[in-house]
């Protein structure tokens, strides 16, 4: 960066970008079964997800189909920093894969033959919400 510059275009170009805004979800167990603890995912006040085993990855996914997109905060209530913190875009890619014989690990995710056959790219998400604030809650996955 220099420290004169010869015309205004040339001081714009050389700016750092703006930071971008993070969208935080809030996450809480719901129950424990057989695979770990499945989550309540909120966003904005709202139910994004009744239950799922991978919260940060689940939600990303969900929030991508509503056409969000941006950097993506998972949250805890009472806990003073994030405790994931991911593109969302990016993070709709991926899943964990863990069973006995591996993992866990980061795969490419798929949508299982449950999920295609009822159209969804989640779960129950439906057409896009008419008010900015009305965020459809998606099922169980």
């Amino acid at each position: 960066m220099p420290d004169t510059y010869e015309t205004a275009a040339e001081a714009e170009a050389d700016r750092e970008p703006p930071a971008m805004t993070a969208h935080r979800i809030y996450i809480e167990v719901v129950g424990l079964g057989e695979r770990g603890h499945r989550y309540r995912v909120t966003y904005n006040g709202q139910t994004l997800i009744e239950a799922c085993r991978e919260p940060g990855l689940d939600a990303c996914r969900a929030l991508l189909a509503l056409g969000i997109t941006g950097r993506l905060e998972m949250w805890r209530p009472g806990k003073a920093w994030h405790d994931l913190q991911l593109d969302i875009e990016a993070g709709a890619k991926l899943t964990v894969l863990e069973n006995e014989k591996e993992g866990p690990r980061f795969v490419r995710w798929r949508p299982s033959p449950h999920h295609v056959a009822r159209g969804a790219v989640l779960s129950d998400a439906g057409s896009p919400p008419e008010r900015e604030d009305a965020i459809p809650a998606l099922g169980t996955a």
